[in-house]
């Protein structure tokens, strides 16, 4: 049961993300938040090098992408690339990894290496870009999340 719950709380903190970082608040309508995922008959997970285009032509109804083709800042996907995916009448989330942080996205900063903050962990040793995160019961600062 408290898995579930769990699951639960971050589809919802999924498609939370993807509508607030694509659409500003003042442009949110009752049909956009009132978007019922359990009808989705099925969906596709892709973090690297999705295509919007190809979503958009997709037949899948929710798409869970990252937010930049490669993870890198450079690599962000535009406005109007979500807006193509959202206008093909896909929903589009993003991911976002609350468990680890990785060495080679936006928010990460080199000094991290040396001096990291109290919620940062540990390097992963099967992964050595990642780095756990202390995410229950202390604070992740908050200029480490962009909303658009």
């Amino acid at each position: 049961m408290k898995l579930r719950f769990v699951s639960m709380l971050l589809m919802v903190t999924l498609i939370m993300f993807s509508i607030i970082s694509v659409v500003p608040v003042s442009a949110l309508t009752p049909s956009m938040l009132g978007w019922d995922i359990a009808t989705a008959r099925n969906w596709c997970y892709q973090l690297q090098n999705a295509d919007p285009l190809e979503i958009a032509n997709s037949p899948f109804e929710v798409v869970v992408i990252d937010y930049s083709r490669d993870g890198s800042e450079m690599g962000e996907y535009s406005r109007e690339e979500i807006m193509l995916i959202r206008e093909s009448g896909k929903l589009p989330l993003a991911y976002l990894c609350i468990g680890q942080a990785e060495d080679y996205r936006f928010y990460w900063k080199d000094e991290w290496y040396e001096n990291p903050p109290s919620w940062l962990g540990k390097e992963d040793p099967k992964h050595p870009w990642k780095f756990l995160c202390q995410v229950l019961g202390s604070r992740v600062e908050a200029d480490n999340v962009r909303i658009h």
